[in-house]
């Protein structure tokens, strides 16, 4: 289930962006970056256009996705100086 929500408007019943926060190539579910994101939150919020990552200074919207082995992997833009980033919910 998605934590992180955010709503076109206040009244809206439509997602606007699903945040995930990143650190260390991985990709969590909540800012203090315990519980890793499940690969099903992540293949739905890409799908549907909404999945953020928030790597605590910035935001970038997905560009790829891919599942091998049930471990999601997404790829990002988060600026012209960072370029690409790849992101994974591996475990270990």
């Amino acid at each position: 289930m998605f934590k992180n929500r955010t709503y076109g408007k206040a009244n809206d019943k439509f997602v606007a962006e699903d945040k995930f926060y990143v650190s260390s190539g991985k990709i969590y579910t909540e800012v203090a970056h315990t519980n890793l994101a499940t690969t099903a939150d992540l293949e739905h919020a890409f799908e549907i256009g909404t999945l953020v990552l928030v790597d605590g200074t910035a935001k970038a919207k997905a560009i790829a996705f891919s599942v091998s082995s049930e471990v999601a992997t997404v790829v990002a833009v988060f600026d012209t100086t960072t370029g690409l980033a790849s992101f994974t919910n591996a475990a270990s």
